[in-house]
């Protein structure tokens, strides 16, 4: 299936200086999918990280510095 999303995720991919991808929205509308099946078709590792299923990692983003939230 085509979504109009995986053109935004290939700009943001091709992006000189790309910044953390974050993303947001209602459930169950397929969010997870298709950024595993990006990553898995565009890069060698990603990282997954599940607030739902770990909500103590929400801590690391209590700064939007790039680095910090890295290091937390």
């Amino acid at each position: 299936m085509k979504r109009d999303i995986e053109a935004e995720l290939r700009k943001w991919k091709d992006e000189a200086r790309r910044y953390p991808l974050l993303v947001r929205g209602a459930r169950q509308v397929g969010k997870s999918y298709i950024i595993k099946k990006f990553g898995n078709e565009h890069f060698k590792k990603i990282v997954e990280v599940n607030f739902e299923q770990y909500p103590k990692y929400k801590e690391c983003f209590n700064t939007l510095n790039p680095e910090k939230i890295i290091e937390a």
